[in-house]
């Protein structure tokens, strides 16, 4: 069956397409109003509590993921996880029951969005609210670690906002508790992992929880993963070999937050206890003003780029893939510092059809002069 939810078709089992059909019903007490989310084995609703006259978020799942160990893992990981924690930046568990062949978790509503929705893609947010948004981040996972409970699956789309402008840390379906040194498991979306997962190795989960969160800082800040985008072998080699830029126009304090976060080796990632001690958390702004940012939040790309705040590793390449024939050396690259030598007849070219055509229209030069320097030597990060 096929639902129109959130503006989108998605296949749906039979008798969930019949619950979204019958829009709005009542179960358990829960007045099923809209449907407000779609994940891989889940429908999440708003749902209204008469009894307390609250609204919740809903998530439900059809109980024939029950004989999928993965999707009993999640349902049962997430379950386990949010019942032994208790945080204001932590997503609460308020319900769960079985019903219609479907399993139901009632949870915390979230209706100011995700992290990634309020990212801009040219420049990231105001430093002062990514600060404010960065401590409590932080304190969600030190409480989280303090605990022993991993996320596992860190990433912007994780990170809702809450009717107080509060960072919400949601989706503990990969989390798990445990007392070991090192596990062999390796959730999480391939951007945010960190190279001990990619290259399965055995690893402790809090410290590449703390690289995960890294890479989602820099994309808080700058708009922009830190990983190029031009292949998959690209940005593989890129998070191996941890090579990333920071834009000019960097504050100096942000950068040594996430020097100690995004580094190879595990041992020298600060944990969040630490990082909170950093002078970018201990000299920076505790309030935060959401609602003058949302109304300035999308500036220009070309101001973006006068400004200085879009990495030059991060411009973008792929923007320009649309419009003009790469070479296969170019995309098949396997190390990341090939691709700048790849590039470069392609620059040459430009330049001298430039000189001679000033009016021609070459798809190459959407591409700003800096990119075809992706590793600067400004700022720049290789750890072997």
């Amino acid at each position: 069956m096929c639902a129109q939810i959130v503006g989108h078709s998605y296949l749906l089992e039979p008798e969930t397409d019949k619950m979204v059909q019958k829009l709005p019903f009542n179960t358990h007490g829960y007045i099923f109003k809209e449907v407000i989310g779609h994940g891989s084995y889940s429908v999440v609703f708003k749902v209204y509590h008469p009894h307390s006259k609250q609204e919740f978020a809903a998530k439900v799942i059809h109980s024939k993921y029950e004989d999928s160990r993965s999707a009993t893992n999640i349902i049962e990981s997430e379950i386990d996880s949010l019942k032994h924690l208790c945080h204001p930046n932590i997503i609460k568990i308020y319900d769960f029951f079985r019903k219609y062949k479907h399993f139901f978790i009632i949870l915390q509503l979230c209706e100011g969005g995700t992290m990634k929705s309020l990212v801009n893609p040219y420049s990231g947010m105001p430093l002062n609210l990514l600060i404010s948004f960065m401590r409590q981040i932080l304190q969600g996972f030190s409480y989280c670690h303090s605990k022993n409970i991993s996320h596992r699956d860190i990433k912007p789309e994780n990170i809702f906002i809450d009717k107080y402008c509060r960072p919400i840390i949601s989706d503990f379906g990969f989390s798990a508790q445990t007392f070991e040194t090192k596990v062999n498991s390796f959730a999480g979306s391939f951007i945010y992992k960190a190279p001990e997962l990619i290259e399965k190795r055995p690893h402790c989960p809090f410290k590449s929880d703390i690289w995960s969160l890294g890479v989602t800082f820099y994309t808080m800040a700058f708009g922009v993963s830190p990983w190029p985008r031009i292949s998959h072998e690209a940005a593989q080699e890129a998070i191996l070999h941890c090579i990333y830029s920071f834009p000019p126009s960097a504050e100096e304090k942000l950068v040594h937050v996430l020097q100690n976060m995004i580094v190879i080796d595990p041992n020298l990632r600060k944990t969040a206890d630490e990082l909170l001690e950093m002078p970018l958390f201990t000299d920076g702004p505790t309030e935060i003003r959401l609602d003058e940012y949302l109304r300035n939040k999308m500036p220009s790309k070309k101001n973006a780029l006068k400004s200085g705040s879009l990495p030059p590793l991060c411009l973008r390449i792929d923007k320009a893939m649309n419009s003009i024939n790469l070479p296969a050396n170019v995309l098949t690259a396997q190390n990341p510092r090939n691709i700048h030598n790849a590039l470069m007849p392609m620059q040459m070219t430009n330049r001298r059809s430039s000189s001679s055509q000033n009016n021609a229209t070459d798809p190459i030069k959407t591409v700003p002069r800096r990119v075809t320097c992706i590793y600067p030597r400004y700022k720049s990060i290789s750890v072997m």
